[in-house]
């Protein structure tokens, strides 16, 4: 299993409005595509958490598990600008694990938009996953954010994980 842990750039203490870094015009397409997995054997998931506690149980419990007969390949950082800096670069991440209160009370939530918004990607996966529920309370994430999923971290044990990657997975 691959392991990504981000130093946060210098810019992760910027505004709201900066949440992604795209490449100028003239980068070279190879720069972008050479750091996409073309492994078919894998499913990529990015954890986006502050917590290291909460990221080393995720590794834990991820590790050498299997889902529809792939391993997991996890990513992972540690605040909305590294997970930004990740979405921006990989092209294939199945599923993304994303805390809500961060470096903000709403750091996640507001990825999960730019994610749709910005990016324009509608096939990753989005599953909230807060220590903290109410700062995002469920029915109202729901309604008003493009997210497939919401779970609080003290009902993830490694088997409602392992079903949680399935579903979402197979979707």
């Amino acid at each position: 299993m691959t392991q990504y842990e981000l130093v946060p750039s210098s810019s992760s203490s910027e505004g709201e409005g900066n949440d992604f870094v795209f490449l100028s015009e003239s980068e070279p397409l190879e720069t972008l595509a050479s750091s996409a997995n073309t492994d078919p054997d894998l499913w990529r998931v990015l954890a986006v958490d502050d917590d290291p506690d909460f990221q080393r149980s995720m590794a834990f419990a991820l590790s050498g598990m299997c889902v529809l007969g792939r391993k997991i390949e996890l990513l992972q950082a540690g605040s909305h600008a590294e997970a930004a800096q990740i979405l921006a670069r990989e092209q294939d991440i199945a599923v993304m694990l994303l805390d809500v209160v961060m470096e903000t009370d709403d750091a996640g939530l507001r990825l999960a938009r730019a994610v749709r918004e910005v990016l324009g990607n509608a096939e990753l996966r989005i599953v909230l996953v807060t220590g903290q529920p109410g700062f995002a309370p469920v029915r109202e994430v729901m309604e008003h954010y493009d997210i497939n999923d919401y779970w609080s971290k003290s009902e993830l044990g490694i088997e409602r994980l392992h079903t949680l990657l399935t579903a979402n997975a197979r979707a």
